[in-house]
C-alpha cells in the first residue's frame, strides 16, 4: 500500500498511467522471478544464496540511490 500511494503521489498529474506502470512493474517482477527460478533449478541448491545476490545487489543500489524521491514525513 505504501508503494502504491508513493507512485500515485509522484504521478499526481496522471494517476491512471502511474497505476498502470506500477501494476506492470509488479507483473514483470513476477514473470522475471518465475523465469529466474526456472533457470536456477538447473544449478545445485548450494549455489542458491550466491545466485540470489545477482538481483539483490542491484536492487539495493537502486533503492539506496532513489531514496530522495521518497522523503520520509517529519515526526511530530
Amino acid at each position: 500500500m505504501t508503494l502504491q500511494s508513493s507512485v500515485l503521489h509522484l504521478g499526481a498529474t496522471a494517476p491512471d498511467a502511474a497505476s498502470s506502470w506500477y501494476v506492470s512493474a509488479f507483473n514483470l517482477g513476477i514473470g522475471g522471478g518465475a523465469l529466474a527460478g526456472g533457470l536456477l533449478s538447473t544449478f545445485p541448491v548450494g549455489m542458491l544464496p550466491w545466485m540470489a545476490l545477482i538481483p539483490v545487489v542491484p536492487a539495493f543500489v537502486f533503492a539506496w540511490t532513489t531514496r530522495p524521491a521518497f522523503p520520509h514525513p517529519q515526526s511530530r
